[in-house]
């Protein structure tokens, strides 16, 4: 599906694409109907790794509480918080996939969610309308998540799926593929791209 809508990347800083692309290769999530195109975002040091010391705490963990951002204007559909934030690398919640997270209804076919906050730190509710870069909450490490990262995708639709005649369940909503304005850092290049879909092993940022 085509997406006419070009949005802001949704944090401030140098984010490194975990997962991101086209194909099951380069994105763990293309198998997913409605997460076909979805990003996994971490920050890493100049070492490449994504935490300080052991990793045994979601505070040692660069991405941790670093503010989420509206990347586009939009209306909040839904907004969860409340739920725990996992220990890192030892457990998940899978009763509740996305953990804390926000949806946005940016036009009548295009949906986007950020997944796994921080709980506590969403900031927005369902029904309010937000602007571009307006923060909505904080990177967390909740839901199925082993450690702090941002998850985040475009869809079609707010329902992820319906049940037919025979009560089978369907897959509903689409993937989208985002495309941001973002400065785009690959094998010691760096590029500002007016309209770009990130891959894995990219750098991002939101500098110009």
């Amino acid at each position: 599906m085509s997406n006419s809508i070009t949005l802001q990347l949704p944090f401030k800083g140098s984010w490194f694409v975990f997962w991101g692309g086209d194909t099951k290769t380069e994105n763990y999530h293309h198998g997913d109907s409605a997460e076909k195109f979805a990003l996994d975002m971490v920050v890493l040091d100049k070492n490449g790794k994504t935490h300080s010391g052991s990793g045994e705490k979601n505070e040692d963990y660069y991405a941790y509480g670093r503010a989420i951002l509206a990347p586009a204007d939009g209306e909040v559909i839904e907004a969860v918080d409340g739920l725990r934030d996992n220990i890192p690398q030892k457990t998940t919640n899978d009763y509740a996939y996305g953990g804390n997270y926000v949806m946005i209804k940016h036009a009548d076919d295009i949906y986007y969610a950020s997944q796994h906050l921080r709980r506590g730190s969403v900031q927005v509710k369902a029904g309010q309308r937000v602007k571009a870069g307006q923060q909505l909450g904080e990177c967390g490490n909740s839901g199925n998540s082993s450690e702090p990262h941002l998850h985040f995708h475009l869809m079609d639709s707010d329902v992820l799926s319906v049940y037919d005649k025979q009560y089978n369940r369907k897959p509903k909503a689409k993937g989208i593929k985002a495309y941001f304005k973002a400065t785009v850092s690959r094998d010691n290049k760096s590029q500002y791209k007016k309209r770009y879909a990130p891959v894995r092993g990219d750098i991002i940022s939101n500098t110009e």
